[in-house]
């Protein structure tokens, strides 16, 4: 009997990040028999009133719901804001992978870092106390002595909400340059969003042109995700 195609469950607080997860999966595992679910006041709800425990009740309840309800054989969070949250789920669902949007991202920042600096640059503010937090405990865990510099680039979720690409990646692109300059020790620039990946080829062109000879990394999350599922889904 032929191997059932393995369903991947993506939950999303913005639509920006369908986007991005749309063409990962459609580079790096086209097979994955993918699905969405959207709750945009998910990114509302969050600033107004932080990780609270009804929160977390909400994001364990759409997890059962993609075990449960939409049989998921791996479920994606894609929204870097809602750590904890995530965490609560992973805790609730243990018999199938359940992936917090950064983790690869982050375990790659780690590993390939020297006790140096990893910058991240999050357009949605409430992403940047919980990206800070887990990858300073990954640093721990690894036993490596890193520092986050952290930036929130204003205004480019709205001008990604209008539809002006160009002017969304232009902005992260200079406030990539404005971090790395305010540090010597940054390696390791991480584009913190699932939405920001697209920005990739504009930040490495203006971090090149700002600082040549410097070598600099820009990782983003959804490729990472996707290879690191693909990966876990084929055991």
């Amino acid at each position: 009997m032929a191997r059932r195609v393995p369903r991947v469950v993506c939950v999303h607080a913005m639509q920006a990040s369908l986007r991005p997860t749309k063409r990962a999966f459609a580079q790096g595992f086209p097979e994955a028999d993918v699905h969405d679910l959207l709750d945009s006041s998910l990114s509302v709800d969050v600033g107004a009133d932080g990780l609270s425990p009804a929160m977390h009740e909400r994001f364990v309840a759409l997890g059962r719901y993609a075990l449960d309800g939409a049989r998921a054989d791996a479920i994606l969070f894609t929204c870097s804001a809602f750590g904890s949250c995530i965490e609560a789920v992973q805790a609730d669902i243990s018999d199938i992978p359940v992936l917090k949007p950064n983790e690869s991202l982050q375990r790659a920042a780690v590993e390939s870092s020297n006790d140096d600096s990893i910058g991240v640059l999050a357009m949605f503010e409430p992403t940047l106390p919980s990206i800070s937090r887990e990858l300073g405990d990954l640093a721990d865990i690894c036993g490596k002595r890193i520092s986050i510099e952290s930036r929130y680039v204003d205004g480019a979720l709205a001008k990604l909400g209008q539809g002006d690409d160009d002017g969304c990646a232009e902005l992260i692109a200079r406030d990539a340059v404005v971090l790395v300059r305010g540090s010597a020790d940054i390696s390791t620039v991480a584009l913190a969003m699932f939405s920001m990946a697209f920005a990739r080829p504009a930040v490495e062109a203006a971090l090149a042109s700002a600082f040549p000879g410097r070598e600099l990394r820009v990782l983003t999350s959804p490729d990472a995700a996707v290879a690191d599922l693909r990966a876990r889904l084929a055991q």
